[in-house]
């Protein structure tokens, strides 16, 4: 049985990997190396799923392997670095002394937004140890990300969407889907998970509520002045914040601050699935509660579109984007595939109002988006692993 090797660092790349599990590891031995938030999600998430798998994660400069009886990952050690910080080297190293003990076949990294860490390294150090490595590469986002251009092999994507920002940037890709869509089936269905939120947060049936939900900015204060306008723009309707697991303490104090209790927060803990259902807008600038809420709709074969996906554009919106992916805008906020797409200045409690309309045509959108069946997609990555 051929030996894979994966990294996570990252909530989104942990979702799609988590999905594929199942069948990864009838035909491969699976073993993943986990950081940050790719780490304490795929624990708290995802702890049932992981069984089956090793995982290895650095805690006070050991290798050390999850298990349920342990919890050192609460302390495991940082492994996000700025472009040229001098520990780069130090974590070189590291990979190095574990890939010579997991012996890999296949090394798959995936593509976290920000900063550089495991994933953006390990390919260099393969190459160093063994040409016969085939290092491989799933993106389930948008952008080119970071050493993707390294990669001598074809990147796997969503969709032709990103194969053509790829393109654009002189790198190979194919076309496998969005993996992460299996791991709805493992959810109780969407309506029981909304109707359990929203009796939970105490939301009356016809009550229109709205969750902001912050990305994996590299730029806080830019997507702090974001909702904080965006706040000042929505007077009547309920308004939720879900924090990402990337917010440090002072920064979910400073998002506390400039609410003034107009936003209501999401405890840390709160059900993924009945936080991206139980609202009838979420809002962000590229969150991927929007998207993870349209394939969770898909997934249960929904037959109206109960939870909408709303991105702004604009100066602000744009910032976040060229500091975090190095692009100004995406293909989903451009053409909305499925979301709703407005200016950040014309955003008031009036734009909601008016959105629950056309919403057959919306969902359309969002089927055709993410057509492709499960059996498509694990057969397309089962190829891109064995070069078919």
């Amino acid at each position: 049985m051929k030996k894979i090797l994966i990294t996570l660092r990252h909530p989104g790349p942990v979702q799609a990997i988590v999905a594929v599990l199942p069948c990864l590891v009838k035909q491969y031995e699976v073993t993943i190396i986990a950081t940050d938030t790719g780490l304490s999600t795929l624990i708290m998430r995802f702890g049932e799923e992981i069984e089956r798998v090793r995982v290895f994660y650095l805690y006070q400069n050991q290798w050390k392997i999850h298990s349920n009886q342990c919890e050192d990952w609460k302390n495991a050690d940082t492994l996000e670095f700025d472009y040229k910080a001098p520990k780069l080297d130090h974590l070189r190293d590291k990979l190095a002394e574990l890939i010579l003990a997991v012996q890999p076949d296949v090394v798959l990294r995936t593509t976290p937004a920000i900063k550089i860490g495991i994933d953006e390294i390990i390919v260099e150090v393969c190459n160093r140890i063994s040409s016969d490595i085939r290092c491989l590469c799933y993106q389930e986002d948008y952008g080119c990300g970071i050493a993707l251009e390294r990669m001598q092999n074809p990147i796997a994507v969503v969709d032709i969407h990103a194969k053509q920002i790829l393109k654009k940037a002189s790198i190979k890709s194919v076309i496998v889907g969005c993996l992460g869509q299996s791991i709805y089936k493992k959810y109780k269905p969407y309506c029981v998970a909304r109707s359990l939120a929203r009796r939970e947060l105490g939301i009356q049936d016809d009550e229109c509520v709205i969750l902001y939900s912050i990305g994996a900015s590299i730029s806080f204060e830019l997507e702090l002045e974001h909702f904080t306008a965006m706040l000042n723009r929505i007077d009547k309707h309920k308004i939720y914040y879900k924090f990402h697991p990337r917010n440090t303490d002072t920064q979910r104090k400073m998002i506390q601050d400039v609410s003034k209790g107009r936003a209501i927060m999401l405890p840390n803990f709160f059900p993924y699935e009945e936080a991206i259902s139980f609202p009838d807008f979420i809002l962000s600038i590229a969150s991927a509660l929007n998207q993870d809420s349209l394939q969770y709709q898909v997934e249960c074969n929904e037959d109206e579109l109960h939870t909408i996906s709303v991105y702004t554009q604009g100066e602000i919106s744009s910032a976040v984007l060229l500091s975090t992916l190095g692009v100004s805008e995406l293909p989903h906020l451009k053409e909305g595939m499925g979301s709703i797409i407005t200016n950040e200045e014309d955003i008031s409690d009036n734009t909601f109002d008016r959105m629950n309309v056309c919403l057959d045509a919306l969902f359309s959108e969002v089927k055709q988006r993410f057509g492709i069946s499960e059996n498509e997609r694990l057969d397309n990555l089962i190829n891109y692993i064995e070069g078919v």
